[in-house]
């Protein structure tokens, strides 16, 4: 009877050891024992140490090839730390924090040792239990970077140094406690789940719960006895567990993580609850099992959108700005002040406007501040795609589908999966495609061509266009039951012309933009520039706002941009309101080379050899002032092109490119030979 009661207390303690051992093993630490009495180490919970090494390679290295791991700035300490530590009673632990080489970076490592004893109290081994603490190193450096900058910074700087130092002392206070929690032994794998935030379940490879914390049982509202008797196939769907337990070995083999994906669970009230769910192969008391890990999604994304709402009104008050899209327009102030909500929301998205308004920067920026921020974001210019094409690059083929169809291809919604997609000028898409984007906004789901199987898929909707839908409508044009699934949400952008308070704004911020590409040091623009800037009606928008300074930077030679810098259609157009934009020759001498040497962009440069030079009507866009400017400038300089760049003050090669992209025929006649004797 004795030996029955033995054997069973021995079973009961291998038990709890490989239960001990698979909880070791899954913990972001390293776990290195060292035998006192072996004088080796004997033991590690991963296959390799921070270097790389494992088990057995660490054994075979000398004490100074381990110790050449550590950082040199750190190895002094560490040695007078350990011998310091091994020449005591070792009765407390040693906590060490220093740099260790691993491949070609260094990590910082916080390390922690102290002595095991035999029941006896005789010292049978020293475990180090390690933590790599680089990404809370990096976190303290720009800390301590963003506090030096902000000495002398306003209050704003200094209210966002202090939410980052909370955050972080709250991130040091989270791990310095998991560090106190794992450095106790005692603790068993209940109690460290049951202190979760996250629910935990694991169950057999046939689906029976056979552990649940107590989160778990909160979350779903079961008590935590009935939980255990249940089948968790009774909270989920059965084949969603199925496909997403399939794929567990194929990830596990490739050293993936686990994958979190959004479902939904019944409750012990029959209501659903949308939660967070992710699964993984463990090894529980001997047999392979499942874990589940279950969080309040709905919950979580409440908390993210209150901490994006919060960044958002800071940043638009202090810089009329977010995501890039630059206004003090109180229409799209007042639309800054909902974005945060928007993004949140897995609502389709209608977005209207002109073209070059802004439409595909605001989709990004609210794609950025989603909760599928971290998944694709894949854009579709319905207008630039026949009917023929789209369908296939929407929802992908199947091998053999078409003639040229040689293998399978995803479409847009799979490789959006989890993300967004944008597809822009919804308005010019045919009406059976119409019908087909119906269908998948109601069923979520998708078929491929050439095949029989819908495949679903997880992709939030936004669309845009520039056309009036609602006239399409009358006309026939669009499917009105199409228009309500995709018009959950509306957002209208207003023209440059109506927001005329953000030329100076858009000006500024395109100055930045392109001083950095053209390598100028131009900082701001005449005040009779930006009365030029702002009495034109833009019928581009801020598209060719954006022009016009790209235009005003290729003439600029100075440190401001005046009116003469700008295209003659601004020029022509202020001219006709009665303004005087550009100052007296006279007043001109403090500009350098190209504003002395220019002749009028009004004359017109014919490209013979005579080099005559023939009047002609002022061009008509800006493309063919920029055309003149640099034809004049070639002949100016006998078509070599370096002398060329020079005067205008950008390089060869953007001078090349512009030639090119302008469509400037040169002549056979190069500057090389421009003192040859030619007849």
């Amino acid at each position: 009877m004795k030996q029955s009661n033995t054997e069973d207390q021995k079973v009961s303690l291998d038990e709890s050891r490989i239960r001990f051992q698979q909880l070791v093993k899954h913990l972001p630490a390293k776990l290195l024992r060292y035998d006192l009495t072996l004088k080796k180490f004997v033991y590690l919970n991963s296959d390799e140490y921070w270097n790389g090494s494992n088990l057995e390679e660490w054994n075979e290295f000398t004490e100074e090839k381990r110790q050449s791991y550590i950082h040199y700035d750190d190895l002094d300490e560490w040695l007078k730390q350990t011998q310091s530590w091994l020449a005591s009673d070792m009765k407390s632990p040693l906590q060490l924090t220093f740099r260790l080489l691993s491949g070609d970076r260094y990590l910082w490592i916080d390390c922690c040792y102290y002595l095991e004893y035999s029941s006896d109290g005789k010292p049978l081994s020293i475990v180090e239990l390690s933590f790599d603490i680089s990404e809370l190193k990096k976190n303290e450096q720009e800390c301590d970077e963003l506090k030096a900058q902000c000495e002398d910074s306003s209050d704003v700087y200094r209210n966002k140094l202090v939410e980052m130092d909370e955050n972080y002392q709250e991130k040091f206070e989270e791990y310095m406690q998991k560090t106190g929690e794992l450095s106790i032994k005692k603790e068993s794998f209940e109690n460290l789940s049951d202190n979760s935030i996250d629910g935990i379940i694991v169950t057999t490879l046939d689906h029976h719960i056979v552990y649940a914390n107590n989160r778990t049982a909160e979350i779903t509202g079961y008590k935590h006895d009935n939980l255990i008797k249940l089948s968790v196939t009774k909270l989920f769907k059965e084949s969603e567990l199925a496909t997403e337990i399939e794929s567990i070995e194929k990830r596990e083999k490739k050293k993936r993580f686990p994958r979190h994906f959004q479902t939904e669970m019944k409750c012990a009230d029959k209501s659903k609850l949308t939660i967070g769910l992710a699964i993984v192969r463990i090894i529980w008391q001997s047999e392979s099992a499942n874990a589940y890990t279950l969080y309040d999604y709905i919950d979580r994304r409440s908390a993210e959108g209150k901490r994006i709402s919060k960044m958002v009104h800071r940043a638009v008050q202090q810089h009329h700005t977010i995501g890039g899209i630059v206004s003090k327009n109180p229409a799209i102030m007042k639309m800054f002040e909902i974005l945060p909500t928007i993004a949140n929301s897995e609502s389709s998205l209608l977005i209207t406007g002109e073209s070059g308004t802004g439409k595909e920067l605001l989709v990004k920026t609210i794609h950025n501040l989603s909760p599928r921020k971290d998944k694709p974001l894949i854009t579709v210019n319905c207008a630039a795609l026949p009917d023929t094409l789209i369908e296939s690059e929407l929802f992908g083929y199947k091998k053999g589908a078409f003639t040229d169809a040689r293998q399978d291809k995803p479409g847009r919604f799979v490789q959006a999966e989890g993300g967004t997609l944008f597809l822009d000028e919804i308005g010019d898409v045919s009406p059976a495609m119409q019908v087909k984007l119906l269908r998948v906004l109601q069923e979520k789901t998708i078929e491929p061509l050439g095949s029989s199987e819908t495949v679903k898929v997880n992709t939030r909707i936004i669309v845009a266009t520039n056309r009036d839908l609602d006239r399409m409508i009358e006309d026939g044009d669009f499917r009105q039951d199409l228009y309500y699934r995709i018009n959950v949400i509306k957002l209208e952008l207003p023209p440059l012309r109506e927001r005329i308070e953000d030329i100076p704004v858009l000006v500024e911020h395109f100055i930045g933009k392109f001083r950095e590409m053209f390598g100028k040091d131009i900082t701001s623009v005449s005040p009779a520039a930006i009365e030029v800037l702002m009495n034109y009606d833009y019928p581009g928008n801020i598209r060719e706002l954006e022009n016009f300074i790209e235009h005003a930077f290729l003439l600029c030679r100075g440190d401001k941009i005046i009116p003469e810098h700008l295209p003659e259609i601004l020029r022509q157009n202020s001219q006709l309101s009665g303004i005087s934009p550009i100052p007296p020759y006279a007043n001109r001498d403090g500009l350098r080379g190209i504003s002395k040497s220019l002749p009028s962009p009004s004359s017109i440069v014919e490209g013979d050899k005579g080099g005559v030079t023939k009047s002609s009507p002022p061009p008509a866009s800006i493309k063919d002032s920029e055309t003149n400017l640099i034809f004049e400038c070639l002949e100016r300089n006998n078509w070599n092109r370096t002398s060329t760049a020079k005067e205008l003050g950008i390089h060869r090669i953007t001078l090349s490119r512009k030639i090119k992209m302008l469509g400037i025929e040169l002549p056979k006649l190069d500057g090389r030979f421009a003192f040859r004797n030619i007849p």
